[in-house]
């Protein structure tokens, strides 16, 4: 069977795979909300989803020029579900093949390059505005307030069924991209404004050693009016020799709501840990899947009270210890770690996308 037409152990690990540390003193079972700790998920996916400015820089980052080669950068990004897709296996598998495609390449690399710079001298300094004209990002020659270290790219209001600013154009912000590089990586700085307004300041760090590459980003994210913040962690390791990979993300919202994914995972097997938690509550997902079978536990509050298992095609549901799930549990559940995995790919896939103007190999 084609490996897009299967569900494999990565992609079910990333299928699976997105969220929050616990805290607070441990209380039983029963206590578990699965309706409560979705409201919350939802709540923390608002400071992103109704984000114009950080919506606007993941559309529009698709136009930004390209200082670099970057498909290396590309094959290490978080995995989406492309829309459209069939069905989980389909859409993961697809982009399981070009990470793994793009691991190959860098397996011909040399060892750190050593500190170069992220931008071209003559664009250090300048505003890229779009132009009506052509259809696409220029370099300004009267826009002041770019960075001395960096550049400033002028975000708009975007046409939905285009995908391109609206025309005559309507500024919403910008976003400022920054060479804070060192000898052990390569760093780019991203800071995003709507009307003067900060939303976002993170890095993005690029390493790479002889048989490995990692591509991290840490900082945050906060609504248009500063009611809502997220401080993400999101941490992706590829090994070039072995093909395997590990994640670690943590996301963290003002209001106690965390969301955690740990992962670790080859062509032929994975582990996974996935949690959504609040106020001292949380619903876990742990355990391994290979191509044929699943071993998860379910967990409320640390307690196990259902099992996962049979195949990743055909998942059974088990109750633990008394502890049966009742149809409306089990469907708040899975529409939980649904939702969670859906943000969190478009959340890392967005907070990333600047990345690709300048990181190469």
């Amino acid at each position: 069977m084609s490996l897009l037409k299967r569900v494999t152990p990565m992609a079910a690990l990333v299928a699976l795979a997105g969220l929050g540390a616990c805290g607070g003193d441990t209380v039983g079972p029963e206590d578990v909300d699965p309706q409560a700790l979705s409201s919350d998920l939802d709540a923390m996916a608002a400071t992103f989803d109704n984000n114009a400015a950080f919506q606007s820089l993941a559309t529009l980052s698709e136009l930004f020029p390209q200082y670099a080669a970057t498909a290396a950068v590309r094959g290490t990004l978080p995995i989406r579900v492309p829309a459209g897709a069939e069905g989980p296996g389909e859409g993961l598998g697809a982009a399981i093949t070009a990470r793994l495609g793009a691991a190959r390449a860098l397996a011909s690399l040399a060892s750190p390059r050593g500190v170069l710079a992220l931008f071209p001298s003559d664009v250090l300094g300048k505003t890229l505005v779009w132009d009506e004209a052509t259809d696409q990002y220029v370099v300004s020659q009267t826009v002041p307030g770019a960075p001395a270290n960096g550049i400033r790219i002028q975000l708009y209001v975007v046409d939905a069924t285009t995908g391109r600013p609206v025309e005559p154009v309507l500024q919403l912000g910008y976003v400022d991209l920054t060479d804070e590089s060192t000898a052990q990586a390569d760093k780019l700085g991203v800071l995003l404004t709507l009307a003067g307004t900060t939303l976002a300041d993170y890095d993005i760090s690029l390493s790479r050693a002889t048989t490995t590459f990692s591509l991290d980003a840490a900082g945050y994210v906060r609504k248009p009016d500063l009611t809502g913040r997220v401080d993400f962690d999101l941490q992706n390791t590829l090994n070039i020799q072995s093909l395997s990979g590990s994640i670690l993300y943590v996301l963290n919202a003002a209001d106690g709501t965390s969301v955690r994914l740990e992962a670790t995972g080859s062509e032929t097997s994975a582990t996974v840990l996935f949690r959504v938690s609040h106020g001292g509550n949380s619903i876990e997902l742990s355990g391994t899947v290979t191509e044929t079978s699943l071993n998860i536990d379910i967990k409320y509050n640390g307690t196990t009270v259902a099992t996962i298992s049979g195949s990743p095609d055909n998942p059974t549901f088990t109750g633990v210890g008394g502890r049966q799930l009742t149809s409306q549990e089990l469907v708040a559940l899975l529409e939980i770690f649904a939702r969670a995995g859906e943000f969190l790919g478009e959340f890392g896939d967005a907070i990333f996308r600047p990345a690709e103007i300048v990181f190469r190999p």
